[in-house]
């Protein structure tokens, strides 16, 4: 497959992949636009669904993906039972311990937490699994496999809203139940896939320990990141009267368009980068680097003009679902800056890793995260609502000068033998 089709391939990938997820976002909030107390327990469960996520992701999956991308494709695919198993345990548990905060911390009705926490369970208990999978099938040349497993989570999770919906299930167990369901239904999927394709993983390593030992820096350093939004929402939704998650979710879902393009992109562009800073050769990282930078801008700045602004001709404020998010002035378009300085901070993420600076990758999410939560304690009352995509804002324009401050310091040192070649994001 061609350099050009894998990139058209793995943007229709992660778009696909994510459009199933903004699928039971946007249910979840055409469900509970008109009870704010019950969409921001939403929007907090659904924060923990992307935190639970990141322990399995780079404490296994990710540093499994760099020890198989050193075998041969058919032996990357006949591991992919074992790797995806060796996650399967922390992914519960770290679902498990989410949930319980999410639990306690709910202002909902019972009923509707219980409902929230069980299949927040479920779904971020199977979503690093099946994005592992996905990312296997790049890795080993077979990204139209991964992009048919997330045609498969797409139509599951389209499917099953319907069908729970017309079967009158309750209304809390639909948005993430369907989500658990449809990642499962395309884990089978991958499972299949993947079998055509393998043979037996004679001579990968993939020992639990020496694994969990390469991805130690770059899970701190993920963990803190997403820990950021997670704990800026809790507090100021416990500070500020009223329900400013309510407002944050669906502003959320107009501002995600930026993310799902930076997480189709990267699978891509990463290889020249990491390639590029192994030798310490600015000036060849610079090429994808500008390109991947160039096409977020560009995409962030028409995105702003289109969902970001309340012109009389757009649409989006009218729509009764997005409603919340355009009651606060500025909040979308606050909310597509912190998208797009988070999604920009993923290249140079990866560019410091390639380069084996994982400490510092680490060092600059616990300071720019400590940051971005100081801010939301201290701007929460005055602000509203609006403190959330602020200290957000705070958190990764933060997290990008860091970055760039460390990049300096790693093109003038010398080429790292064995950096961690992971990713963050998607």
């Amino acid at each position: 497959m061609s350099a050009k089709r894998k990139l058209s391939v793995g943007v229709l990938d992660a778009a696909i992949a994510s459009l199933a997820t903004f699928l039971v976002g946007g249910y979840a909030v055409y469900l509970y636009r008109n009870d704010p107390v019950i969409l921001e327990a939403y929007s907090i469960a659904f924060s923990g669904f992307i935190l639970a996520g990141v322990i399995p992701a780079f404490a296994v999956y990710n540093p499994v993906e760099v020890v198989l991308l050193k075998h041969t494709p058919k032996r990357q695919l006949g591991a992919l039972p074992r790797s995806l198993m060796l996650g399967a345990v922390p992914s519960l548990l770290a679902s498990v311990l989410v949930a319980a905060v999410v639990a306690a911390i709910s202002s909902a009705p019972s009923s509707i937490t219980t409902a929230f926490v069980v299949t927040l369970v479920a779904s971020s208990t199977l979503s690093p699994v099946q994005d592992h999978a996905r990312r296997v099938m790049h890795g080993a040349g077979h990204s139209e496999w991964a992009f048919i497993t997330s045609v498969v989570q797409f139509v599951g999770v389209l499917g099953l809203l319907v069908g729970l919906s017309v079967a009158d299930v309750p209304k809390a167990w639909i948005p993430l139940g369907s989500l658990a369901g449809a990642n499962a239904l395309s884990l089978a999927t991958a499972w299949v896939l993947a079998a055509r394709g393998a043979e037996p993983p004679v001579g990968v390593d993939l020992a639990i320990g020496r694994v969990a030992s390469l991805g130690g820096w770059v899970l701190l350093a993920n963990l803190m990141e997403r820990l950021g939004p997670f704990v800026a929402l809790i507090i100021i939704t416990s500070l500020v009267d009223g329900e400013p998650g309510a407002n944050y979710e669906p502003a959320r879902q107009l501002a995600n368009p930026l993310y799902v393009l930076g997480n189709g992109l990267l699978p891509i562009l990463r290889a020249p980068v990491v390639s590029a800073v192994m030798e310490r050769n600015r000036a060849a990282a610079k090429r994808p680097i500008m390109l991947y930078l160039g096409l977020l801008l560009g995409a962030g700045g028409l995105w702003t003009l289109v969902a970001g602004i309340e012109w009389s001709f757009n649409p989006l404020p009218k729509l009764d679902m997005f409603k919340l998010a355009y009651d606060v002035n500025g909040l979308v378009a606050f909310m597509v800056l912190w998208m797009g300085l988070w999604t920009m901070s993923l290249i140079f993420a990866n560019e410091l890793m390639g380069g084996g600076h994982e400490r510092a990758l680490a060092r600059a999410n616990i300071t720019a995260t400590a940051l971005g939560i100081v801010f939301a304690g201290l701007a929460a009352k005055p602000l509203g609502a609006m403190a959330i995509p602020l200290a957000l804002t705070v958190q990764f324009l933060t997290l990008n000068a860091l970055y760039l401050h460390e990049r300096e310091a790693m093109y003038r040192s010398q080429p790292a033998p064995q950096p961690v070649e992971a990713v963050t994001g998607s």
